[in-house]
């Protein structure tokens, strides 16, 4: 049985799944539609449809409030409040999901 190219989708997963190997960042799907990835290294949140393509970037790199160090960990409760572990500035942050 021959194998079939892989489709745009295969290879963004591959990617995400590379990243996550690395350590780079931490996935979060939310309602099955949208995947929230902590980008440590460049301090944000990236914001991925369901099928992989780009949505945008939120958050920027610094230490006042509303801005990260090196994020590690993120969770969204059933309330839509967004935790984030900001690693580098030793502190959680909240921040409330908006659609």
């Amino acid at each position: 049985m021959k194998r079939e190219a892989p489709t745009n989708i295969e290879k963004d997963l591959d990617r995400l799944l590379a990243l996550i190997a690395e350590n780079t960042c931490r996935i979060l799907e939310a309602e099955r539609t949208t995947i929230y990835l902590v980008d440590e290294n460049g301090a944000g949140i990236v914001i991925l449809g369901p099928d992989g393509s780009f949505l945008g970037r939120q958050l920027t790199m610094g230490w006042n409030e509303g801005q990260l160090y090196y994020p590690s960990q993120m969770c969204i409760n059933e309330k839509a409040e967004v935790f984030i572990a900001d690693r580098g500035n030793s502190r959680v942050q909240i921040f409330t999901l908006v659609k």
